[in-house]
């Protein structure tokens, strides 16, 4: 199979996975993917709300590529948390900047949290700062690797652990249900 072919497959199925769009949009973005390369792996995506109906829209302020929707408000809700967590575990990933957490001060602002994996790795990274892993493993006497895994957004840390990296960073754990 040859890269076209697989390009091909790929854009296809991730047709599938978007939302229905115009005529207009269809040559627009049909007009996007052939100016991109093969292989990018980028999929242009068109958000807003679908041209048959209105759908709540959700958008993090300071995760600019966290977009969803959903077909009522609850469920634009879970999505949010979803994309979320997602697109945060892709920067820590990635090893790109995690942006401070928005005020929410504007009108129609709510707040959503992502999954418990997420935020524990993001708040133990935004936590570190710039000090370097190898400190923090050597002050919790554990080995780099064991440090590492605290701020893996697929790994299952500990409460004794997350205690234990908290107040090395000098910081308290502190637990809340919603």
């Amino acid at each position: 199979m040859n890269a076209q072919q697989t390009h091909a497959q790929t854009e296809n199925a991730s047709s599938k996975m978007c939302a229905p769009v115009g005529a207009g949009q269809r040559e627009r973005l049909q007009e996007i993917r052939s100016a991109r390369p093969a292989g990018s792996g980028r999929n242009p995506r068109r958000y807003g709300p679908v041209e048959s109906r209105q759908r709540p829209a959700i958008a993090a302020q300071s995760v600019p590529e966290a977009i969803t929707e959903g077909d009522t408000y609850e469920e634009a809700m879970l999505h949010a948390q979803e994309v979320l967590s997602l697109s945060l575990r892709g920067r820590i990933e990635d090893g790109q900047p995690i942006p401070l957490p928005s005020t929410g001060k504007r009108k129609q602002a709510h707040l959503v949290a992502p999954d418990a994996l997420a935020q524990s790795a993001v708040l133990l990274r935004l936590a570190r700062g710039d000090r370097p892993l190898a400190d923090l493993a050597r002050a919790m006497e554990t080995s780099w690797a064991a440090a590492q895994r605290l701020e893996d957004p697929h790994h299952w840390p500990s409460l004794k652990q997350l205690d234990r990296a908290a107040k090395v960073l000098g910081k308290r754990l502190v637990l809340s249900l919603e």
